[in-house]
């Protein structure tokens, strides 16, 4: 409870049998810490509340294998600053609660899940967590992170599901609920599995996002009015080397960026659905479906279901693309190598050219005449 405590190191759970908890309350603060460790091999909790600050040089919530450690950031005013790279389940679990307007801040990078599980929480109005480098989510192991109820998280990059076996995942849940990222956004960076999903609300900015690499997955939801991704640069689903790529926009959600791919890595596979009214993915510059600005390339299928919207420029489809369903393309031109398959209707509010490769495929309902 009182200020002024320091330590070079702080340990907590050190054995296998080991249980320690370090908590720092109110007016206390413990500074100048080289590394805290929160469960090295046994179990750890590490509890800043009501007030209390640490400033530390880095952590590592649940270092070993078999090891436990649980860190709680809450209160207003509760607070913990770190200069190098942090750790979430490094070998072990790892677990980092930031709520009720606690802060985490780190000038470095954070990871996530490196070989073992970690579950990051970022909940409530004014919890907030700075990380000025990039944060990665499932690096060799399992990462989840949640910002919810009005949390917020800024950084310098991010990547969903690292390595191949790696999982990933971020839920951005609920009005006000934020994540800023003044980098490039990775789903599946190389060969793992990233799911990102916005929810009741939740915001997610980044500069450009490449979605699945290196036989990895990258799978994104935007659900609900208000839930908006803004994207500065362009959005690749399925990237390269057989990487797969999914995009699911829903009931209103909001996709912007500025040129779309869908499947334009080699023998990459990839999907965008928009479905419903009100569901949009508007691009300021072109769109293109199953290949690059300059061919044909992965396998790419663009679904527009219950009136969903998508604009740009310009959209082509290749040879090994596809445009289905129902719904409304919003651009001067659509070039068509590949299918155009309306069910029931595509409204194009532009020009459409047909080449030699192209298919236009219609469903049609046969019924028997009436006798009289």
């Amino acid at each position: 409870m009182s200020s002024g405590a320091a330590a070079s190191n702080v340990e907590i759970g050190i054995g296998a049998q080991d249980s320690g908890t370090l908590s720092t309350s109110g007016s206390g603060s413990l500074k100048d810490v080289g590394s805290v460790y929160v469960a090295r091999s046994g179990t750890g909790s590490f509890n800043i509340t009501a007030g209390g600050v640490v400033s530390s040089i880095r952590f590592v919530i649940g270092e070993n294998s078999a090891s436990d450690g649980t860190a709680t950031i809450s209160g207003f005013g509760s607070m913990w600053t770190n200069v190098a790279v942090c750790f979430v389940g490094f070998d072990g679990n790892g677990t980092l609660n930031i709520t009720n307007g606690g802060q985490v801040s780190n000038l470095n990078s954070t990871s996530i899940g490196e070989n073992g599980t970690g579950t990051v929480t970022v909940d409530g109005a004014g919890s907030i967590w700075t990380d000025d480098l990039g944060i990665a989510i499932g690096v060799v192991g399992a990462g989840t992170l949640t910002i919810s109820n009005g949390g917020h998280i800024s950084s310098f990059g991010g990547t969903i599901g690292s390595n191949p076996g790696s999982t990933g995942v971020v839920n951005v849940i609920g009005a006000g609920s934020s994540w800023t990222n003044n980098g490039l956004l990775r789903l599946s960076g190389d060969g793992g599995n990233g799911t990102l999903q916005i929810m009741s609300g939740g915001a997610v900015s980044n500069g450009s996002c490449f979605m699945g690499t290196f036989s990895g997955s990258g799978t994104s939801s935007v659900d609900g009015a208000g839930s908006t991704w803004t994207i500065s640069g362009d959005l690749s689903a399925g990237d390269v080397f057989g990487g797969v790529g999914t995009v699911t926009i829903s009931q209103g959600g909001q996709i912007t960026s500025v040129n779309g791919f869908i499947a334009d890595g080699s023998s990459s596979t990839g999907s965008v659905q928009v479905d419903g009214a009100g569901s949009t993915w508007a691009n300021s510059g072109n769109v293109y479906v199953g290949g690059t600005a300059t061919g044909p390339v992965g396998t790419g299928d663009l679904q527009l279901i219950n009136g969903g919207t998508v604009s740009a420029a310009a959209v082509t489809v290749w040879s090994t693309g596809a445009t289905t369903g129902n719904g409304f393309l919003q651009t001067t031109e659509v070039t068509n190598h590949g299918t155009l398959a309306p069910d029931q209707t595509i409204s194009i509010n532009g020009n459409l050219t047909f080449d030699s490769t192209a298919i236009m495929s219609s469903t049609v309902t046969l019924t028997s005449p009436t006798v009289l």
